[in-house]
């Protein structure tokens, strides 16, 4: 259990971190001010409250009016002071929560895929959410919190002060007892809050998870199993949380008995001043209504000392996210009208870092390509054999090789990682539709394409009968993630996509997977037609559909074990041949 003293220092660290990112000091300060302003208005109504009953037996009609309007004044400027603070308290709480979650996006576009991808997604969306409300909540709630009663406090010791020095003393006095009752409070119940909140951030990426999979749930049958883990989640939860509210009473309870000696001191000693004449009435009245007020603020430092937790909490779950180092760039431009090989590897090995652990084995292991200009070449394996690898680190999102990759001739870890991606077109079997036209997916890729540009790449994606058949044509609006046309439609619009930018070089992964067999061959051998690019690289389940490419390369347990033509390697390589028969078999 960490230490009074370390919890307060991580507490602070946590606070200037979630303040500084929410951009929101400026509107900080205008609030303390305000509590500036609410203690003052506190003052007027305690100052006129002394006067009404210092003169309420006399019945001195002018001062009594007086009394009055101090004390209208008093609550008028505190109800509107109050109305203030939860207008601008909730203005903060929003801005924060945008600038949170903006600075969480920021990071994850431009930061360090090797870091960024080991994030589990249901979590990541938790953080995302839950986490971020939260943590914004807290900022504006909790810190406004401490600062209102940091001014009230002061502000009552400061009259007292100059009213009286004897009531001064025993008020401040009280101070040293109650933190003492609160802080150990706190110390107490600080594990079942932190155990409690944590439960929570497991649930919100539990139901995330649940959300994002539905069709795997229903596919499998996995109703019943799924609800028993929501259920035995929401157990720990209830469990957590009535641990948590039954640990509050118990220790704060001796604190929010001790918050009660401030005004019942004040109260002794300014009665015993007044009967010795030391004192007015009216002062005593005024002193002893602020030390009501002042003992409500320190008795509120319970639920500061309780929200220390949880905001160190939600700092550990956002702050590594706030961290991740912005991607690595060269500097080195790539020569467009180089004649050296597009795509180069050599000797290069590679293993995920996954878990920093050194024992992983090897995905790719001595691996040397040279993929020429105009070249349309194909890479088969079993899955696991490190094809897909092949193209992550063409494109510069692992820097943790051994060996050399090279586009026209520049080393990948010195070129501009902005450029190198313009040279590149990738399209993956699981990219994403985003929401909006199917002219807006396609031209992601180049917004300024002209209309002739966009027809020629939809052309040549095979989308033209689909969208003649659509009222609204490419101004077809698509559901969340193109749920509403087929898996194969989604893949021409992810190809049209890629073929709009013209790059140097075409990476596809299994992007025609979701097409029927007879289609996919047709499209991909259009593909290859020497008009459309100059380099193509193509993984394909469907060995069928890539037996005219230049070149196709065999990967077998991460190594190059064979490339060639398809005649070539169907007479000579046995893992091809194997691979090939199998799927014609099964075709």
């Amino acid at each position: 259990m960490m230490s009074n003293k370390g919890v307060f220092l991580e507490a602070v660290k946590s606070i200037k971190r979630l303040v500084k990112a929410s951009k929101m000091l400026k509107w900080m300060i205008m609030l303390i001010f305000l509590y500036i302003i609410l203690f003052f208005s506190g003052y007027i109504y305690s100052y006129g409250l002394g006067i009404v009953i210092d003169n309420a037996v006399d019945f001195h009609k002018n001062l009594l009016f007086k009394g009055i309007v101090y004390i209208a004044v008093g609550m008028s400027v505190s109800a509107l002071i109050n109305l203030l603070n939860k207008i601008l308290s909730s203005y903060i709480k929003e801005q924060s929560v945008v600038n949170y979650k903006l600075l969480i996006a920021q990071n994850y576009i431009y930061g360090d895929y090797c870091r960024i991808h080991r994030q589990k997604t249901g979590e990541l969306i938790g953080k995302f959410s839950s986490d971020t409300e939260r943590a914004a909540q807290v900022i504006s709630v909790f810190l406004p919190d401490i600062m209102r009663r940091i001014v009230v406090i002061s502000g009552v010791v400061i009259v007292m002060l100059f009213t009286n020095l004897r009531i001064a003393l025993v008020f401040l006095v009280s101070i040293p007892a109650i933190l003492f009752f609160q802080i150990n409070a706190h110390k107490h119940s600080e594990e079942p809050l932190s155990l409690y909140r944590e439960s929570y951030g497991r649930r919100d990426a539990q139901i995330n998870d649940i959300v994002g999979n539905v069709v795997a749930i229903k596919s499998y049958q996995l109703n019943n199993v799924v609800l028993k883990w929501m259920k035995d989640i929401f157990e720990v939860c209830i469990e957590r949380f009535t641990k948590a509210m039954v640990s509050l009473p118990i220790f704060f309870s001796p604190s929010t008995v001790a918050v009660q000696l401030p005004s019942l001191l004040v109260a002794g000693v300014g009665s015993s001043l007044v009967i010795n004449n030391y004192i007015a009435v009216d002062k005593f009245i005024t002193v002893f209504s602020l030390s009501i007020l002042g003992s409500e603020e320190l008795r509120g430092l319970n639920s500061v000392f309780a929200n220390l937790p949880g905001l160190i909490a939600y700092g550990k779950r956002l702050f590594p996210l706030w961290d991740v180092q912005k991607e690595k760039s060269g500097s080195r431009f790539i020569d467009f009208s180089s004649k050296l090989p597009v795509l180069s590897f050599e000797s290069v090995s590679f293993k995920y870092p996954e878990n920093g652990n050194e024992n992983n084995q090897f995905v790719l292991k001595d691996i040397t390509i040279e993929i020429k200009e105009g070249e349309k070449v194909a890479i088969v394996g079993t899955s696991g054999s490190g094809k897909s690898t092949i193209f992550k680190l063409s494109e510069g999102l692992y820097n943790s090789y051994e060996g050399s990759i090279k586009i026209c001739g520049v080393d990948i870890k010195h070129c501009d990682v902005s450029q190198l991606r313009t040279l590149i077109s990738y399209v993956g079997q699981d990219s994403y539709i985003f929401p909006g036209s199917i002219l807006k997916n396609i031209v992601l890729s180049k917004p300024e394409a002209s209309s002739d540009e966009i027809s020629e790449a939809v052309n040549k994606a095979g989308l033209q009968g689909m969208i003649e058949k659509l009222p609204h044509g490419l101004n077809t609006i698509l559901d969340e993630n193109g749920s509403n046309i087929s898996g194969g439609q989604r893949q021409r619009i992810l190809l049209a996509r890629a073929l709009l930018r013209k790059p140097k070089l075409m990476l596809l992964d299994e992007s025609t997977s979701m097409m029927d067999s007879k289609i996919e061959k047709e499209f991909i051998s259009n593909l290859l037609k020497k008009d459309i690019f100059s380099t193509i690289v193509v993984i394909s389940h469907r060995l069928s559909s890539i037996t005219g490419v230049d070149r196709i390369l065999v990967l077998y347990e991460g190594r190059i074990v064979g490339q060639g033509n398809h005649e070539e390697l169907l007479k000579e390589n046995k893992i091809y041949k194997k691979l090939y028969y199998d799927q014609y078999l099964e075709e």
